[in-house]
């Protein structure tokens, strides 16, 4: 049985016996072999063990070393004895004779980490600073800040807590952080865990809850701290822009919860910009190099979203020609958006609780396990709070997904964002327009049941009405009056004018349009899109005439 003997320069950190055919190594907790070194990429190396020979198979951003040369490709063999440099800090060897080790963790001078914000105010979170405080059968007390990879805890050396108890395995127990879970596991120790009478192979920590291991004991502690969540000074937040308080108060709320892998979720009316703030908090974490998925559940056939979600293998229903990989596979390592979250069915529920608990799937039509490494991010414009009381949505499945909760306010009450929206949405659609206090007062008097969404589509209807915009030519100096063309919106009655007013309107843009060719009938009518006879009969009507020509 081959085993692996980690180094940090020329120091034996740990062995590991192997006896799995795949083992990936990195910083990611995907990996089955992770270290805390900031060197390594989340899924560094891959190695396979094929008939008893071993193959290295590099994925890092950095390259690793094999006897001093770079891997050359996926399939590169691995010679007993031989060194394979991951990067400054860590190397290892293969080497044939067994060992008690089973595996730990590099050890970080960095063990600290902000548990998930859990929201007590629209203004103010409590952030907590866990460690885990360890009691041996002597009596002394060790305590350790925890970190996002976690800690060993066991008899030898180099564990991130070494316990003196006869009764502990060498590496006997490993706390983990998974989506925003304190994880304590049993590493096959001889003695086990127990919390009061039971056993147990893996549990949940609880703030002071206390875990018996051999002759000693563990808790998990909790420093408290609650804090007023900031109003950030800026209004403009990746891509997304606003001066209001609540807005710029949730862009220091993804700002905070960046940092913490647990589940965000997005509460807000459709077309207010859930899919953006999902997108601000994955470019903000430590995934941003990997993959951004957005998955909008409304828009899913009911009988093909598990297959959306887990993939599925070839012939697992009439329609399934070829394997396909789904979201949480796609997004491995990265970021998983489920907008609309609350029109998924109670048997999908269960399959995505499964995920949450274990970090496990199945595609559909195979029974082999894959992992998934996934930050979670839901979304939905409907109360779930109301749907786990109408039985429509599992309640257990609600507390995993509701653990950062953030608001998005609607359009309608924060109106004021309108002169800060109204040129940024007019850029990014390419149309020069000027817009008054009137255009302004107008789009007030609406509410916008759409929200910024809808906003946009009001704008590219009424530069489509105006005569003087031509969609595909340059963009010129010229600019667009809007306030006239947004008298279409319902409800907007008072502000539709009357002939005389559509009379006053048309008037002075052919008397704009005239002046910007120089009274030039022919360009005008051109820019107009008007035959020259149209265009003469409109200037006789309203008594227009060039100020340059002489009287007779």
């Amino acid at each position: 049985m081959p085993q692996l003997r980690f180094y940090n320069k020329d120091q034996v950190l740990f062995t590991h016996r192997w006896d799995e055919k795949l083992l990936r190594i990195g910083r990611g907790e995907e990996c089955d072999l992770r270290f805390d070194d900031p060197l390594m990429s989340r899924l560094h190396l891959i190695l396979r063990n094929r008939e008893g020979k071993i193959y290295a198979e590099d994925c890092s951003l950095n390259g690793s070393q094999i006897g001093g040369t770079k891997t050359s490709g996926p399939n590169t063999p691995l010679i007993l004895g031989q060194a394979c440099d991951l990067t400054k800090n860590v190397s290892f060897k293969i080497e044939a004779q067994n060992s008690p080790v089973v595996k730990t963790l590099l050890k970080s001078e960095h063990l600290t980490v902000l548990l998930p914000p859990t929201q007590i105010s629209p203004t103010e979170i409590a952030i907590g600073e866990a460690s885990i405080e360890v009691k041996d059968s002597s009596g002394k007390v060790s305590s350790r800040a925890l970190s996002l990879s976690g800690l060993s805890i066991g008899r030898h050396s180099s564990n991130d807590i070494q316990i003196d108890d006869p009764y502990v395995s060498q590496f006997h127990l490993q706390i983990d952080v998974r989506h925003g879970e304190i994880i304590a596991k049993d590493l096959g120790s001889s003695n086990g865990l127990r919390l009061a009478t039971q056993e147990f192979d893996t549990c949940r920590l609880q703030p002071d809850e206390e875990i018996h291991f051999g002759n000693s004991s563990l808790r998990l502690r909790l420093k408290i701290e609650k804090k007023s969540i900031p109003i950030k000074e800026s209004s403009s937040f990746f891509g997304i822009v606003s001066q209001n308080k609540m807005m710029r108060r949730n862009f220091s709320m993804i700002e905070i919860t960046a940092r913490s892998t647990c589940p965000v979720f997005l509460h807000g009316e459709t077309g207010t910009g859930k899919e953006l703030f999902s997108k601000a908090l994955h470019d903000l974490s430590a995934r941003s190099d990997r993959a951004f998925l957005a998955l909008n559940c409304a828009a899913l056939p009911k009988d093909l979203v598990e297959s959306e979600l887990f993939g599925h293998e070839k012939g697992a229903f009439t329609s399934a020609t070829h394997t396909r990989p789904g979201a949480f596979e796609v997004a491995h390592g990265g970021t998983l958006f489920l907008d609309e979250c609350g029109e998924l069915d109670l048997a999908v529920q269960a399959k995505l609780l499964r995920v949450l608990e274990t970090g496990q799937y199945s595609r559909v039509g195979s029974h082999e396990e894959r992992r998934a490494d996934v930050r979670i991010v839901t979304a939905t414009h409907r109360d779930l709070r109301q749907l786990v009381e109408e039985g429509k949505f599992r309640e257990d499945l609600f507390y995993r997904l509701h653990v950062i909760p953030i608001s998005i306010p609607p359009l309608r009450e924060r109106m004021e964002d309108l002169p800060l929206l109204v040129p940024a949405l007019l850029k990014n659609l390419n149309i020069d327009a000027e817009w008054s206090e009137e255009a302004m007062e107008v789009l007030r008097a609406y509410d916008f049941p759409g929200n910024i969404r809808e906003l946009k589509n009001v704008l590219s209807r009424a530069a489509i009405e105006l005569q003087l915009l031509k969609i595909d030519r340059p963009k010129t100096s010229e600019t667009i009056i809007l306030a006239e063309h947004l008298r279409f919106l319902p409800g907007l009655e008072k502000f539709r004018p009357t002939q005389s007013e559509e009379e006053k309107i048309e008037r002075e843009n052919l008397i704009a349009c005239l002046q910007r060719n120089d009274f030039n009938q022919t360009n005008t009518a051109r820019e107009l899109n008007l035959a020259i006879s149209s265009l003469h009969d409109k200037m006789k009507r309203y008594n227009i005439v060039n100020p340059k020509r002489k009287p007779k």
